[in-house]
């Protein structure tokens, strides 16, 4: 004689769902070789939307968050706007500083600019370095 059991029903988790970071640089090169390099990782998704064809500006780099949202229907909370703080106006920084708050969007702006940022996790400077100078340190 058999036992009889219970079918069991289990709820649907999201557990394979990979949490999703977008990032859009204003820069071409360094930022997405960093971010790839570094936060390459299996459990997350990480695109990044780098800089194509000198579209640079902030106001550029936020069209293509706006962009990949619409397409993707992704959430403003996973969004994320890396610029510098080198070329652009303080009045710049402050529109696109309150387009990313309305749109829920994260910034994060490196002064002065994000290949200084990227050196300092290698040495200390010694004196005061340049964008020039950053750029060559990081090339050796």
């Amino acid at each position: 004689m058999g036992r009889k059991t219970k079918k069991l029903k289990r709820e649907k988790t999201h557990w394979g769902t990979k949490p999703l970071y977008v990032i859009a640089t204003e820069g071409a090169v360094t930022e997405k070789i960093y971010f790839n390099s570094i936060f390459r990782r299996k459990n997350i998704r990480m695109p990044v939307l780098a800089t194509k064809s000198g579209d640079s500006s902030p106001d550029k780099v936020i069209k293509r968050l706006n962009k990949y949202r619409k397409d993707y229907d992704a959430s403003p909370s996973e969004m994320w706007l890396v610029i510098d703080r080198d070329y652009w106006e303080l009045d710049v920084l402050k529109n696109i500083s309150l387009e990313c708050k309305v749109k829920g969007y994260n910034l994060i702006i490196s002064n002065p600019c994000f290949e200084l940022w990227l050196l300092l996790h290698q040495k200390a400077p010694k004196q005061p370095l340049t964008v020039s100078a950053c750029q060559k340190e990081l090339k050796n």
